[in-house]
Formats: structure tokens, C-alpha cells, sequence
């Protein structure tokens, strides 16, 4: 019962309070840059994969539009029908654009920021 005496008691106690705040506050900062460089490395990769991606496709488009160019003998119809290809893949994801993309983007970035590896915070109580 002496802590009742101690003037010092309660100053004490607000030092403990203010530095659990302090290091509750860093932990959550540093939550948040874990995750924010987790996305941007994944959009990085994303868009790496993506150009090159778009780089084979042009030149397998090109390729194609050649390819068809020759069995129909006109270049007109050999490129007409790879733009016609490509008008229906438009319109395709354009339809679906919901059903196809929005659960696989909104999917993935949740993924991201609730990382299901992540070990549970014991004080979380979870």
C-alpha cells in the first residue's frame, strides 16, 4: 500500500501508458510500410510481366496478321482479321469485365494487406 503514498505513483503509470501508445504506434507504422511495399512490389512485378507480355503479343499479332496475309493473299484481310480478333476480345472483357477482373484485382490486393501468413498479434486476443 505504499504505492497509494507515492506521490510519483500515477506519473509513473502515465510514463508506462504513453510509451505502450508510442510503441503501439511505431508497430502499426511499421505494419503499413510492410504492406504498402508488399503491393508496390507486386504492382511493380505485375507491370514488368505485363510489358512483356504486350511485347510478345505484338509480335505474335504481327506474325499472325502476316501468317493469315499470305493464306489469304491480301494483306487487307490478313490484318483486317487480327483487328477483327482483337475487336472481339474487347467486347469480351468489356461484357465481363466485372466477373473477370474486379474479384481477381479486389482478390489479390487482399491477399496483400490481410497476409494470411502473417503470425496473429498475441495481443490481439485472437
Amino acid at each position: 500500500m505504499s504505492d497509494e503514498k507515492n506521490p510519483n505513483f500515477f506519473a509513473a503509470y502515465a510514463d508506462d501508458i504513453k510509451s505502450q501508445v508510442e510503441d503501439r504506434l511505431l508497430l502499426y507504422r511499421l505494419q503499413a510500410v510492410k504492406i504498402t511495399s508488399n503491393l508496390l512490389s507486386n504492382i511493380l512485378m505485375f507491370s514488368l510481366v505485363a510489358l512483356f507480355g504486350f511485347f510478345v503479343l505484338v509480335f505474335l499479332s504481327v506474325m499472325l496478321a502476316f501468317y493469315l496475309s499470305e493464306v489469304l493473299d491480301s494483306y487487307y484481310w490478313g490484318f483486317g482479321c487480327v483487328a477483327g480478333l482483337y475487336i472481339l476480345l474487347l467486347v469480351i472483357c468489356i461484357v465481363f469485365k466485372k466477373s473477370l477482373f474486379g474479384k481477381f484485382i479486389m482478390g489479390n490486393i487482399a491477399n496483400i494487406i490481410f497476409d494470411k501468413t502473417e503470425k496473429k498479434d498475441p495481443d490481439d486476443g485472437k
